[in-house]
């Protein structure tokens, strides 16, 4: 999960009070970012919730695991 939109295709990003990613809409999707918690320095996202046509889904991030480099 990186947060950032695809870059071929049109998009609407709206930032939180403290800059961060708050929302994102793309190609049919609205995807909500309700919460973040601090984790080794970095806020990070806990609850998302994404709207689909037909779908809505809600992400609750207990742990975040750092990618190795070269992985």
């Amino acid at each position: 999960m990186r947060g950032l939109p695809a870059p071929d295709s049109k998009s609407n990003v709206t930032l939180d009070g403290d800059s961060r990613l708050a929302s994102l809409e793309q190609d049919g999707w609205q995807v909500e970012y309700l919460s973040y918690v601090e984790q080794n320095g970095y806020w990070l996202p806990e609850r998302v919730k994404l709207h689909g046509q037909d779908l809505d889904v809600t992400l609750v991030i207990k742990d975040w695991q750092p990618r190795k480099l070269g992985q």
